[in-house]
């Protein structure tokens, strides 16, 4: 993911305003069958104009896309777009619910693939945004912080730079030493799917083995995404 950088420019008609687009995209990735979305598209921006960046920003948890809305309503974008804080942009938000943007090891929520295979591409293609790694940003706070590094360090040919704000990630490097105090990460951190490793090494060998307290955490993580904990 090497370095980004791009300059600021100013909105030429600061009397316009940008509109926002709310919507739900209809998925099979995740238990509702469907994603809430809101989706801030700058002033005179259509299918004709020369594409924007798009910057994916992932709320934390209990939140919902109504933020972006409210971010809208507010103007902050808009402020910031007109005073050349940051370039003209599309900034696309879903209501993710609790699920931490993760793919769950049984499979029941896959939020990450979500994002990647589903939403940017829906909305690269309808809001002329993104469509390459310099044009693809990523923004997050908290849950939505963890979310984006995720997202983006698994896919670094994929995105251009990505900012996670107060990231709630496991204060471990290791899962032998991931604490209760951080069981609610480990629900999907340690329990997501590593395709490169055999099911049975999931458990590295020294840490306990799967009838250990490492191997007792991990069934109890799984239990826990499987009923949506």
């Amino acid at each position: 993911m090497g370095e980004y950088r791009f300059e600021a420019k100013r909105m030429t008609n600061t009397r316009s305003t940008s509109r926002l687009e709310i919507g739900a995209l209809t998925t099979e990735l995740v238990p509702a069958g469907s994603v809430e979305y809101a989706v801030i598209v700058p002033a005179g921006h259509d299918a004709g104009s020369d594409t924007l960046p798009l910057l994916l920003q992932l709320h934390g948890g209990g939140g919902s896309c109504q933020q972006l809305i409210d971010e809208h309503d507010a103007g902050l974008w808009e402020r910031r777009m007109v005073d050349g804080v940051v370039p003209p942009m599309v900034i696309a938000m879903i209501s993710g619910l609790d699920g931490t943007y993760m793919d769950y090891f049984d499979g029941s929520q896959r939020w990450t693939t979500f994002l990647s295979d589903q939403f940017v591409p829906f909305c690269e293609t309808t809001f002329n945004c993104g469509g390459r790694q310099d044009l693809r940003l990523a923004l997050g706070t908290s849950m939505g912080g963890f979310g984006v590094l995720h997202l983006c360090f698994g896919r670094p040919h994929k995105w251009g730079a990505v900012a996670a704000c107060e990231p709630a990630i496991d204060a471990a490097l290791d899962a032998k030493d991931i604490t209760m105090r951080s069981l609610r990460r480990a629900n999907e951190s340690a329990t997501q799917v590593d395709h490169r490793r055999p099911p049975h090494r999931q458990v590295r060998a020294g840490h306990d083995g799967p009838r250990g307290r490492v191997g007792r955490r991990l069934l109890s993580c799984q239990q826990s995404c499987r009923h949506g904990r």
